[in-house]
């Protein structure tokens, strides 16, 4: 009734960027694959003998836990927050980077139609207008 193959069961996986160091003295900066919901150490600590490893520029691999010195965990920066940026007043404007005019910011009911050529496109800078 049910056809169960092993394709079907398989974990999604989300990427780490590690620093690895081999027994035999070479490093490798990339991407350590594990399961979601797991951690670095977990994969480590599997029953497994391989860990996937993508390097950067480079395709992805299995290595062979035994070789591994030491696997360190490189930290990304954060992308900047949205909500901060939004709250800081050095000049933002967006009424003037939308190219609204002084009719939206005073309050007032201000209705914006757009244009659509024939072929569908709207046209380019010039299809929104005040009504």
């Amino acid at each position: 009734m049910f056809d169960r193959n092993r394709v079907d069961n398989i974990p999604e996986q989300t990427a780490v960027p590690v620093e690895i160091a081999f027994a035999d003295g070479t490093a490798a900066k990339g991407k350590m694959l594990v399961p979601v919901g797991r951690s670095v150490a977990d994969a480590l600590n599997g029953t497994g003998s391989f860990v996937e490893f993508e390097p950067y520029g480079g395709d992805k691999s299995y290595l062979a836990k035994a070789q591994l010195a030491s696997v360190r965990l490189v930290g990304v920066p954060k992308a900047p927050n949205l909500q901060a940026r939004l709250l800081d007043v050095d000049g933002f404007d967006p009424h003037r980077i939308l190219g609204l005019s002084a009719a939206v910011k005073s309050g007032r009911t201000t209705l914006i139609g757009a244009r659509i050529d024939a072929s569908g496109y709207v046209a380019q800078f010039n299809a929104l207008r005040e009504l």
